[in-house]
């Protein structure tokens, strides 16, 4: 079902037993500021067309006006005040039994929040961020050229209007009447995570008591709203502790995985993660008589490695995140020299972000 800009009109033309209830003075009022906003909207005066949609709305409050005024401010790139008309829009209109939002219309708008929430989000980043240098003004610069589809509406007189969309050129968009600009995405280039914990280690009857683990990821963030997707690389250092004759030994456990991280935001500063890297782990430092190899002679292994991870970022500056993760688990097969038929490692870590 078509649903422009405006759409009042459907609001108008399904209800008219309801309109002979209101005041004749209110409805008037109503639908001169309608066609004025209307105007204004077709002119580019976003702000002004907002401010005669929300007049419009104290004098006859009928929710459409809600999802216009979202709209002006929307095309006049106010998201944090296009976010609040959109949410308060869809929360009555899920109350509307009468005429409820489609399916589509309704995935629309969830759309527009989400991509509001993030340029919110963004314009918080860009607000606490401080410049550090200054550019000389270039000469010549050049502006993307946008032109307007008109959309017809009816109001309550009957008469048809025009309202227009910015659209950039050469697009169209009938069922739409919003621009095509999506707002900027997260980081750009680089993600990088130095952590530490505690480990859990796991092979057959190996007594292994807890020990600290330490790693350092790094990822190319793919931007897809709302997700970002972080591919990269994982390098993770645990000791291994074992006795020989009553004599206390080390070795080390090291990981390298590729892996593949997606985060969703779950508020402006909090996002939720999730890890999963394939690789290998590295046994190595085993000395003659370990209680690792069946030989008991000095060995080393290499083992495939699954490992998956939830966690939390949590932004502390606009570069710079606080990440927690309450549970990781990495898993290999064991190998023919082994004792165990496998190898677990249980990790809790916290650690720093840097994103650039």
């Amino acid at each position: 079902m078509r649903f422009s800009m405006i759409a009042i009109a459907v609001l108008w033309l399904g209800c008219e037993n309801a309109f002979a209830q209101q005041s004749a003075p209110n409805m008037q009022a109503a639908q001169s500021f309608f066609a004025n906003g209307n105007t204004a909207y077709n002119l580019g005066r976003f702000d002004a067309a907002a401010d005669l949609f929300s007049k419009a709305y104290e004098a006859w409050p009928q929710l459409d006006f809600l999802y216009n005024i979202a709209q002006s401010y929307r095309a006049g790139g106010n998201c944090k005040r296009a976010l609040h008309f959109y949410k308060r829009f869809r929360s009555l209109k899920e109350q509307d039994t009468a005429a409820p939002l489609s399916q589509k219309k309704k995935g629309e708008i969830e759309k527009f929040i989400s991509e509001l929430t993030e340029c919110v989000a963004n314009a918080e980043r860009s607000a606490v961020s401080q410049p550090d240098t200054i550019v000389k003004p270039q000469l010549m610069t050049t502006t993307p050229t946008t032109t307007t589809t008109p959309t017809a509406t009816t109001t309550p007189s009957g008469t048809k209007v025009r309202t227009a969309a910015l659209e950039p050129k050469g697009e169209e968009d009938d069922d739409d009447a919003v621009t095509k600009k999506r707002p900027s995405a997260g980081p750009k280039f680089v993600v990088a995570r130095l952590t530490g914990g505690m480990a859990l280690i796991g092979a057959g009857d190996l007594d292994i008591p807890v020990q600290p683990m330490f790693g350092l990821i790094g990822g190319y963030p793919i931007h897809i709203a709302p997700v970002t997707i972080e591919v990269g690389a994982a390098l993770t250092y645990t000791p291994l502790p074992y006795t020989v004759m009553d004599e206390q030994k080390r070795g080390m456990m090291l990981g390298f995985r590729a892996t593949a991280v997606a985060s969703y935001p779950i508020m402006p500063k909090l996002s939720l993660r999730g890890d999963l890297g394939f690789g290998i782990v590295s046994l190595s430092g085993l000395e003659a008589g370990n209680p690792i190899s069946t030989n008991h002679e000095a060995d080393s292994f290499m083992l495939p490695s699954i490992r998956l991870g939830v966690a939390a970022d949590y932004e502390l500056a606009p570069n710079l995140a606080a990440t927690v993760s309450p549970l990781s688990l990495a898993f290999s097969p064991g190998a023919d020299r082994m004792y165990a038929s496998s190898l677990r490692e249980i990790d809790i870590v916290i650690g720093i972000g840097y994103r650039q």
